[in-house]
């Protein structure tokens, strides 16, 4: 049975395709010379002609401030001899999403959220100087910078919300839902005081978004999935089931 794709609109490095399902992969076809960067482990299948090795992009120092941004100290880069075909997936269940990067809009990314790029793309960090939105915003004090020209690729965890809000327009999300916002959208956490915010089931802070610009958002939690995951593994429980009678 043949896979179920969608082909990535608007790629400029390399025509692309999203393998759709429970876990979602990316598939770049690429021609001799072309290369694709992506996350240690992100490697499902290799066809055609091509070499990979890891690397250090930008150099030692560079990927020590990556290390701290949750992101791996290697990266994956995977170069084209001849035509080939290279799929990538995280090890999450969820979606994958497309940004085209074209040299002047830059992105703010949730740490863990790049899986690759192809073109010429850099992802560095970012330091939040203020104390409580560093906290409770949902990236942290150091976040992730997308800049650069060509077609990056991010993995949602769940399903995706992508939208573009209008410039003054503000959206109150939960702090774990982003995965991406474009450099122009301003975002800052609010305090849910009283009863609302003992009460109201959402918690006590929102991470409140402020337009113009694109806004990516996950509906998963991949802290509580890696949790529930981890407590599987070491508990080991399993469900016992009584004999009919």
């Amino acid at each position: 049975m043949a896979n179920h794709r969608r082909k990535v609109q608007g790629a400029t490095t390399a025509p692309a395709d999203i393998i759709v399902g429970g876990l979602e992969a990316v598939e770049v076809r690429l021609s001799a010379g072309q290369e694709v960067l992506a996350e240690p482990g992100a490697l499902v299948a290799l066809l055609g002609q091509a070499e990979f090795r890891a690397s250090l992009q930008g150099g030692v120092w560079k990927s020590i401030m990556r290390r701290i941004t949750g992101e791996r100290f290697w990266r994956q880069r995977i170069r084209a001899t001849g035509p080939a075909r290279v799929i990538l997936s995280s090890g999450y269940p969820g979606s994958i999403v497309h940004i085209r990067m074209d040299g002047g809009t830059s992105y703010i990314c949730d740490r863990g959220r790049w899986l690759a790029s192809a073109g010429a793309i850099s992802l560095v960090p970012q330091l939040e100087h203020r104390m409580v939105t560093g906290m409770f915003a949902g990236m942290g004090f150091l976040r992730q910078r997308l800049t650069g020209q060509g077609d990056a690729y991010l993995h949602a965890v769940g399903a995706v919300i992508d939208y573009v809000l209008p410039e003054g327009v503000t959206a109150m999300v939960q702090a774990r839902a982003i995965v991406a916002v474009e450099s122009t959208v301003q975002f800052e956490s609010v305090i849910q005081g009283g009863i609302t915010g003992l009460f109201g089931g959402e918690g006590w802070f929102l991470t409140r978004l402020t337009g113009p610009g694109r806004v990516i958002l996950q509906t998963l939690d991949p802290k509580q999935m890696s949790k529930r995951s981890f407590n599987q593994q070491t508990t080991g429980k399993t469900v016992e089931q009584t004999p009919a009678t």
